[in-house]
């Protein structure tokens, strides 16, 4: 008995009037561990198919049986519910993720619907992101990561409660193409490390050479049913490894331009220290600043104000020659001397 078994499924929408077959009779059978794409243009009924298996939408008709016992054609709402939440991931064109949460905080939310506590569930998230090369960026939230890493946390969302299928329903249609080779090659290299079944929508046929076997639906029919050969595999391959190379190149080259400014702001802050520290002496005598100049000029007005209000006698001393009489001053005269001098001067005139 195969892993996933799909009889007569069939969906027909009802628009107005009319009817619009999107399924039509599909069989199918697809074995555990299998990774499997479908593949078919815009309208071909390729995403109606994947809502079949994922139980999330109803068929017109037909059975869905995973694992030989759920046939979740027929589970209730809330049974189906808890069936996705132990046994099915996801992984969205538009990422999905919420705009309020960090990357860790997305990336846990599996396992907080299946009551796992907080820190066991960072552990798991921390871990998954470390795998997905995100784990720099738990702590940003979608609008700070470009569109490869949102994708990145998407991925590690489907894969960190490890269920036994993931389904991902265009998940490199915003992608560029070294980003889409990368994105694919890494939920490839998960899903067969932990032999998950993985579940893949696309119109890209070059996208489909990741699967081991290709459904290719047309008008809500499957015209062929192949498996990827070694040829188209060998192709694959020399591109992964043509982008393996450029993106180690591209690792090399940031981390010599990383070493470059190092060295740069190393070199800067010997240049600055090489600099001669300023002298704290010459601080001391570097000149007032105009306040305190202003200052300096008052107290200097003010001290000669009072030795103006109590004026000195100056003492004015003269050298004598040896032999010389010193004589007198005025204020050593008695009043007889300066009366008899003072008439001298006058006969002399």
């Amino acid at each position: 008995m195969s892993f996933i078994e799909i009889r007569n499924l069939r969906k027909v929408y009802r628009i107005g009037s009319e009817k619009v077959v999107a399924l039509n009779n599909i069989n199918l059978d697809i074995e555990r561990g299998e990774i499997l794409c479908i593949l078919g243009t815009s309208g071909s009924g390729k995403s109606t198919l994947l809502n079949m298996l994922a139980g999330l939408e109803k068929p017109s008709r037909g059975t869905v049986t995973i694992g030989g016992k759920y046939d979740i054609t027929k589970l209730s709402e809330n049974r189906l519910t808890r069936f996705r939440q132990k046994n099915v991931g996801f992984v969205f064109q538009s990422y999905n993720l919420l705009p309020a949460l960090t990357a860790i905080e997305n990336v846990a939310m599996p396992l907080l619907f299946q009551g796992v506590g907080k820190s066991k569930r960072n552990k798991l998230a921390l871990q998954m992101l470390n795998e997905v090369g995100l784990k720099s960026r738990a702590r940003h939230k979608p609008t700070q990561m470009s569109g490869g890493q949102q994708q990145r946390v998407g991925i590690a969302r489907a894969f960190v409660a490890k269920p036994k299928i993931v389904f991902a329903d265009e998940p490199t249609g915003n992608l560029d193409t070294k980003t889409t080779y990368e994105v694919m090659n890494l939920m490839v290299k998960m899903s067969r490390e932990n032999s998950q079944t993985f579940i893949l929508v696309t119109h890209d046929s070059e996208i489909s050479l990741f699967a081991d076997r290709v459904i290719r639906i047309i008008d809500g029919n499957i015209e062929s049913d192949e498996r990827v050969t070694e040829e188209q595999r060998a192709v694959l391959k020399e591109e992964l490894e043509k982008i393996r190379l450029e993106k180690e190149a591209e690792a090399e080259k940031e981390a010599a331009e990383k070493e470059q400014r190092k060295a740069a702001k190393a070199e800067a802050q010997k240049g600055k220290g090489k600099k001669s520290k300023p002298d704290k002496k010459a601080k001391k005598g570097k000149e007032p600043s105009e306040a305190q100049g202003g200052k300096l000029k008052k107290r200097l007005f003010e001290g000669l104000f009072r030795k103006s209000k109590n004026p000195q006698p100056e003492t004015v001393q003269v050298e004598l020659k040896a032999g010389e009489p010193s004589e007198p001053s005025a204020a050593q005269q008695t009043p007889d001397e300066q009366k008899k001098d003072e008439q001298g001067a006058v006969a002399h005139e």
